[in-house]
């Protein structure tokens, strides 16, 4: 019996593991047969060619691959086989806008408007491309477009406050801004330019709305330097100096940190020798940021050591002939 049993074990082991063997085989086979999303909807092309959403998603999956042409070619069939669906005009004006064709992008935007004039986001890439041509009353108008579709869209209202931004009109900037929040308090974008604002003006504010953004994007450079750079401008250097530290363990390739721990080694801490560190590590990572050959200069120079300093001033002047700076400083080491 006890033979009998071990003997009954052992099978069922074997055609456990053998079980086992062939699902890990098979799932092997589907790994390998698993088509990729561009497959599958060649596929469904196939199977039904003259469905016009299927080429406006193969598009889209295109210009996800910066494949342009072919994306530019599946938007013409889908208009082709539907010329009265606004979003593919939308698309494909999207598209002559980044290569420039302002003036055919603005045609298929005001096609895709002219066919449904609920598209929200077809004014808002029109209000877009006025901004960026820097037709900046027109832009607001498009906008207001929008918004008269829908009032709570947050994105109209932060692409207003830009515009209002580079009119110079900073209240209602910061209106929109605030605006866009209120309707989605996850606007990574409006927080930054809330806080860029606020700095301008060394208020208080500025840094809680770098703070908002961090806690939206945690490890996010721009708003870890936007923060930073406010603390080392109200001289809080010690909280400037740790955020840029924190900079570089996320990118170590984060030169503009190095450069302002240097700029306080500097004019600060006057601890030359560490500002030179610094500075020299801003020169490996960016061999052409001229700021820092100028402070390397002025390093070498308050150590006394005119010849290194006027090394590094020439190097300035050869990036940056019209410094002033580097131009003082080379002419009192060569006097």
């Amino acid at each position: 019996m006890y033979v009998f049993v071990v003997s009954v074990f052992l099978a069922g082991c074997k055609e456990t593991l053998k079980q086992k063997g062939k699902e890990a085989s098979d799932k092997e086979v589907d790994s390998l047969n698993a088509k990729s999303p561009m497959q599958s909807l060649n596929e469904k092309i196939r199977q039904t060619p003259n469905n016009s959403i299927l080429y406006f998603d193969r598009a889209e999956m295109h210009l996800i691959s910066n494949s342009v042409d072919d994306a530019l070619n599946d938007l013409d069939r889908a208009i082709k086989l539907d010329s009265t669906n606004s979003n593919f005009y939308l698309l494909k004006g999207d598209i002559l806008f980044m290569q420039k064709q302002t003036r055919d992008a603005k045609a298929l935007l005001d096609k895709s408007i002219a066919l449904d004039a609920e598209n929200v986001d077809a004014h808002l890439k029109l209000a877009e491309m006025y901004f960026l041509s820097e037709q900046y009353q027109e832009s607001i108008n498009s906008i207001n477009n929008a918004l008269r579709v829908d009032v709570y869209h947050p994105k109209a209202y932060f692409q207003k406050g830009m515009t209002y931004k580079y009119l110079g009109d900073t209240a209602s900037a910061v209106s929109s801004f605030q605006t866009a929040i209120e309707q989605n308090s996850e606007y990574y974008e409006a927080h930054i330019q809330l806080g860029v604002i606020y700095a301008s003006i060394n208020d208080p504010m500025a840094e809680a709305y770098y703070n908002n953004a961090l806690q939206i994007r945690p490890t996010s450079l721009e708003a870890i330097y936007n923060k930073s750079l406010f603390l080392q401008n109200t001289e809080r250097y010690e909280k400037a100096v740790e955020g840029y530290k924190l900079m570089t363990k996320i990118s170590p390739s984060s030169y503009a940190a190095y450069y302002n721990m240097g700029y306080i080694k500097l004019t600060v801490d006057q601890d030359l020798d560490s500002a030179l560190y610094l500075f020299n590590k801003v020169i490996a990572i960016n061999h052409v940021y001229y700021p820092a050959y100028y402070n390397i200069g002025l390093c070498h120079e308050q150590k006394g050591d005119f010849a290194k300093a006027k090394v590094n001033y020439q190097a300035t002047l050869k990036l940056q002939p019209d410094y002033d700076l580097a131009a003082l400083g080379l002419s009192r080491v060569l006097n």
